[in-house]
């Protein structure tokens, strides 16, 4: 059986399978955004002379973007803090951050770097952070149009 060169047991396979995880539920994020579109900005925009291009360009793409980027970063947190798929898939081959943790928690360390796990999970912690206050900002601008 030909494999065309795609092994999901690879980068590429685990970012496959990320993205397969991680699309419906960016279609669940943002589907409340798109009902969010008043039928009447796009009637205004209409009897502005404005074509469904300039529609979508000035009024529906800047009234999704917060909540795209909200779901971009909400996806992008729940991905880099992912054990179990990128573990299961690879058996730590790859040098993801929570696999790295894992074996640095597990005791495969060499000698002089016992708590190179723990740096590296306050630098996950860090970066998380960061991640879920710029999710908290963004989900405040997008609840804005939700009303």
């Amino acid at each position: 059986m030909a494999n065309f060169g795609f092994n999901l047991y690879t980068f590429s396979g685990v970012l496959f399978v990320y993205m397969y995880f991680q699309l419906p539920l960016m279609v669940l994020v943002v589907t409340p955004a798109l009902g969010g579109l008043r039928q009447s900005w796009r009637e205004a925009a209409e009897n502005m002379g404005a074509s469904s291009w300039s529609y979508w360009r000035y009024v529906g793409i800047p009234v999704l973007m917060p909540s795209i980027l909200g779901g971009m970063l909400l996806l992008f947190g729940s991905a880099f803090a992912a054990y179990a798929t990128a573990e299961s898939l690879t058996l730590g081959v790859i040098a993801l951050s929570p696999i790295q943790i894992g074996n640095f928690l597990n005791g495969n360390v060499i000698a002089g770097q016992t708590h190179v796990g723990y740096a590296i999970a306050l630098g996950m912690l860090v970066i998380l952070s960061i991640t879920m206050i710029f999710y908290s900002l963004v989900r405040k601008r997008a609840s804005k149009w939700l009303r």
